[in-house]
C-alpha cells in the first residue's frame, strides 16, 4: 500500500472513529480528546489548513471546482437540453474546466500527505466526492453540535 493512500484512508478512519467514540452516550475517558480531534478535522477540511482551502464543496471562496464525478462534469438539460451520449459525455468528464454543475456540500478526497491538493478531475484519489467521507463529516458534526448544546465543547 503507498503512504498517500494510506494516510488517506487514517483520515478517513480517524473522523469515523471520532463520531463513534463521541457519539456513544456515555463519557468516556477518550471523549474529550476524540471530540478536540474531530474539531480540528471538521475545521481542516472547511479550509483551517495550508491551502486555507475548503474541501467542502461550494462552501467559503476557495474549494474544489474539478470533481471525479460524472453528474458535476457534464452539462444540465437546462443548459445543454440536447441528449449526450456515451461519448460525448466522456468529452465534458475529460476536460479540464470547471465543472458547469457545482456539487455543493460534497466532500473530496482532499490533499496529499504533503498538504497539497491538484484541483483535476483525472486525480481521482483527491477529487472524487465519496458517501463515506460525507457521512464521517456530519457524524462528526453532529457529535460537535450536541456537545455544544450542552455546553461542554
Amino acid at each position: 500500500m503507498e503512504i498517500e493512500s494510506e494516510m488517506k484512508q487514517q483520515s478517513r478512519f480517524r473522523s469515523i472513529s471520532v463520531f463513534c467514540g463521541s457519539s456513544q452516550g456515555k463519557k468516556s475517558n477518550y471523549q474529550d480528546d476524540a471530540l478536540q480531534l474531530g474539531k480540528e478535522l471538521v475545521d481542516y477540511i472547511l479550509g483551517s489548513n495550508p491551502k486555507n482551502m475548503s474541501y467542502m464543496v461550494g462552501f467559503g471562496g476557495k474549494y474544489p471546482t474539478q470533481l471525479h464525478h460524472r453528474g458535476s462534469s457534464i452539462p444540465s438539460i437546462n443548459v445543454l437540453p440536447a441528449k449526450v451520449d456515451c461519448q460525448g459525455g466522456n468529452n465534458y468528464y475529460s476536460s479540464s474546466n470547471p465543472n458547469p454543475n457545482t456539487h455543493v456540500g460534497a466532500i473530496v478526497g482532499g490533499p496529499d500527505v504533503n498538504d497539497q491538493f491538484n484541483d483535476a478531475r483525472s486525480d481521482y484519489s483527491h477529487s472524487e466526492p465519496t458517501t463515506y467521507m460525507n457521512a464521517a463529516f456530519v457524524g462528526t458534526v453532529a457529535a460537535l453540535l450536541g456537545q455544544a448544546r450542552t455546553g461542554s465543547l
